[in-house]
This record gives C-alpha cells, sequence and structure tokens, in this order.
C-alpha cells in the first residue's frame, strides 16, 4: 500500500510539474508589461552587472515608475542566460519555484499533521488554480511562497535545533525581497510564531536570541537602508487604500449631506479607514472570490473559476469545523492548529491596506496554504468513515469530481483562456515588432 502511495505521488508530481512547463511559450499568450520588465532588467543584470538605469548590482530596482523588489529580477538572470530572453527564460524561475514551494509544503504538511495530511496537501497544492496560474507567469506572488512556507517549517524545526532556527531567520528575512505583501505578513506572522511557542524559542537562551536579531539586520539592513530614503513611497502612496487625499475627499463628500457635530462623529478619517480596512478584510473570505469567480483581473486568475475548485469549500468547512472542534477540546497538537489560524487571520491584512486588495488573487497568495491545509483536513475525513462501503463510494465519487474539475479547469486554462483574455496579456505588441523587423530593411520610417 506505501509503495502504491508513492508511486500515486510521484507520477502525480511528474504530470504537475510538466504541466508547469507545457506550453510555457504560449501560456499565458503573451509576455505582459511587468514580465517585460523582469527580462529587460535580468539581462541588464547578466550583461552589464546595472539594471537599465546603470544602478550597480541594485539593492531596489529601478523602473520606469517605481523601484522593484529585486529577488525575481536576480533569479531570472541565470535562466535567461540558459534559455534566452524569452518566455522560458523570463517565467522559468516561476516555475522552479512553484515546484520548490509544493516540495516545501509537505514537509510544512508532515510536521504539523502527519504525513498523510502532508500527501494529500501537496498533491492539493499541486493542482490548485490559485498556485498554477502563478507558478507559469512572472509574478512575485509565486516567487514568495516557498520563502515562508520553508521558514514556517524551518521555524518548527527550530524549537528543537537551533540551526533551523538560524534558517529560519534567513528565509523570513530573504523574504522581504520578493514581495511587498511579505514586509507587513512575516513581522506579524514571525510575532506570532515566536508567542505561540515562547517556550521552546525562549529555551535556547539569551545569547542566542541575540544573535538570530543580529542576523535578521544584517539580511534586512539593505532593504531597511532603501526604504528609509523613500524608494518605495511612490509605489505604496498609488495603491493604499487609506491615502490622505482620497480619505479626506471621501469624508468631505460624505459631509455635504451630513453635517454638524452627527457629520463630525459618523464621517471623520477614522470611520473611511476602518470601513476601507474591514471591507477588504472580510472580502477575502468571500465564498465567491475564493470557489466561484475569483480575481476580476484575469492575468491573477483565470475567468470562470474561483481561487480554489467548488469542491474545495466544503473541504474546507469541514476542515475549519475540525480545527475549531480540536482547539476546543484539546485534541491532537493544538499549538500546531493555531498556527494554521494564526496564519489563516494574518494573510489577508496586506491587501486589506491596498486598493481592490480584498479580491486582488497575487496579494492575497499567503492566504492559499492555510487554506489548502483545512481543504486537506476536510478531505482526510472521508478516510475516517468507519462504514467501509460508505467509505469507499465517499472517496470513488468525491475523486472523480475532482479529477473532472482539474481536467476542466486546464482545458480552460490551455485552450479558452489564452484567447479569451489576449487583450489584457498585451498580445500583439511582440509579434508587431517582429514583424517591423522583418521589413525595416524596406522602408525609411515604418508607422
Amino acid at each position: 500500500m506505501k509503495k502504491l502511495l508513492l508511486l500515486i505521488v510521484i507520477v502525480a508530481f511528474a504530470i504537475g510539474a510538466f504541466l508547469r512547463v507545457w506550453q510555457l511559450r504560449g501560456v499565458p499568450i503573451s509576455l505582459f508589461g511587468d514580465e517585460l520588465d523582469v527580462g529587460l532588467q535580468a539581462n541588464s543584470i547578466l550583461t552589464t552587472g546595472k539594471d537599465y538605469f546603470g544602478n550597480k548590482f541594485p539593492v531596489m530596482f529601478h523602473s520606469f515608475a517605481e523601484y522593484r523588489l529585486p529577488m525575481q529580477l536576480y533569479l531570472a538572470a541565470p535562466f535567461i542566460k540558459a534559455f534566452g530572453l524569452n518566455e522560458l527564460g523570463v517565467r522559468g524561475p516561476a516555475v522552479l519555484m512553484g515546484l520548490l514551494s509544493i516540495l516545501s509544503f509537505y514537509f510544512l504538511a508532515k510536521e504539523l499533521l502527519g504525513k498523510r495530511i502532508a500527501v494529500i496537501s501537496s498533491l492539493f497544492l499541486l493542482f490548485s488554480p490559485w498556485h498554477f496560474n502563478f507558478s507559469r507567469q512572472a509574478n512575485d506572488a509565486g516567487i514568495l511562497l516557498p520563502f515562508v512556507i520553508f521558514g514556517t517549517y524551518s521555524f518548527l524545526k527550530g524549537r528543537r535545533d537551533f540551526r533551523y532556527l538560524v534558517a529560519s531567520t534567513i528565509l523570513f528575512s530573504l523574504s522581504i525581497y520578493t514581495y511587498a505583501i511579505s514586509s507587513v505578513f512575516v513581522p506579524l506572522f514571525v510575532v506570532g510564531l515566536t508567542m505561540l511557542f515562547r517556550r521552546e524559542i525562549f529555551a535556547h537562551g539569551i545569547k542566542k536570541l541575540l544573535l538570530i536579531g543580529l542576523l535578521t539586520l544584517v539580511v534586512l539592513s539593505p532593504y531597511l537602508s532603501w526604504t528609509l530614503r523613500g524608494r518605495t513611497t511612490k509605489r505604496i502612496s498609488d495603491i493604499s487604500a487609506i491615502a490622505k487625499t482620497e480619505v479626506v475627499a471621501e469624508v468631505e463628500n460624505a459631509r455635504k449631506f451630513s453635517g454638524g457635530i452627527p457629520g463630525k462623529l459618523f464621517y471623520n478619517k477614522a470611520t473611511v479607514i476602518v470601513t476601507r480596512l474591514f471591507e477588504n478584510y472580510t472580502q477575502a473570505f468571500s465564498p465567491a472570490f475564493l470557489f466561484a469567480r475569483g480575481d476580476a483581473n484575469t492575468r491573477n486568475s483565470v475567468d470562470e473559476f474561483g481561487q480554489m475548485y467548488h469542491l474545495d469549500v466544503l473541504f474546507v468547512l469541514l476542515g475549519l469545523f475540525l480545527v475549531i472542534y480540536g482547539l476546543m477540546a484539546k485534541k491532537g497538537q493544538p499549538k500546531e492548529l493555531w498556527l494554521i489560524v494564526l496564519w489563516f487571520i494574518l494573510a489577508p491584512i496586506p491587501a486589506a491596506f491596498t486598493k481592490g486588495g480584498g479580491t486582488h488573487a497575487s496579494r492575497l497568495i499567503l492566504m492559499l496554504p492555510p487554506l489548502i491545509l483545512l481543504s486537506s483536513l476536510g478531505f482526510e475525513s472521508l478516510l475516517g468513515i468507519k462504514k467501509l462501503l460508505v467509505r469507499r463510494a465517499a472517496l470513488l465519487v468525491t475523486i472523480l469530481i475532482m479529477i473532472f474539475e482539474v481536467a476542466r479547469f486546464m482545458n480552460h486554462y490551455f485552450v479558452v483562456w489564452p484567447v479569451k483574455n489576449w487583450k489584457l496579456w498585451q498580445y500583439g505588441f511582440k509579434e508587431t515588432l517582429e514583424f517591423v523587423q522583418t521589413q525595416d530593411k524596406n522602408y525609411q520610417k515604418v508607422y
């Protein structure tokens, strides 16, 4: 039985890996502007050691309208060296980091909930629409995941072995260089983990913990230096849901209809900010977003599909019930269950501070690991059905539905989605320029 299970996992992983590289040149249908920027910056670093504005090996890359975090751009350089300045070179790091996040998720789930849940979780993540999409495009969201997942796994191992705690510190610190949401989530998450496992962590002694603090400061010092110089403020102000000018404008508009003391009491900057943050935060848990429609921006989501499959809604709810029951009954490993709850609660916070963040799949990517864990717990509960005939029937029906949903998603992703959404991917610019290159010798001017 164990050999059969291992064979199933290996075959599934091979299929998942193949699907992540298959037709990578043409699906997504074109390199989007942000992906082109990744390629140009990485190629510039590769050939000159500078970004395309002439900054030598920068901590933050100076792009056209903003400064970009560096991790994806540096990771792309060896891929562009190997495959050229094309879709494979630009999207290669996303594929690699996507596969690494699946591998790391297996070890994390095993540490948290045991081997059986680990196998289920890694398979669920392997074919997740949310994960699949971001592991085939040059988006910072896919680069972030393995750092946070491996960092969490190393933290858990670090309760007993200080070397793992050092590794966790490095991984969490490096995650700050991947995607902006990590600068909010990771500090909150690490503080939460430390409080949750404080007895084991503080048992390492004050000297070792001071070393951890120093190591964090060393790894983050380049980022902090650039941040203190205001290199990230423009982008933050552009996407902030609580930008001062917009908040003030909303307050002034509301007070046109309700003046005097009631207007000042009920319509002020505090009420506007709290309302916006609450709306964004709660939208992240919307069943319509998670299981039906997904992100309205079909670069971040595959139209006609949610961020997860329809069947996941049942498993997530069942898994959530099992976690709450386990915490109330103090069964199993309550601290590990609290970790899932902590992650689930904190994950939407960074996106809540941004415009449209409540349904922004990229900025909400850190919701995916706890959701997959909950879904896996729900599915695993089917294995606990006592009546053999009922258990087999439930598993057979469930697996058949899951296979159908995965096959339907893959068909839509590779066949329908690229054609329907070519405009959002800015398809045509590359082809136009390639045509111009074939004609430029025949004309003095090309319009």
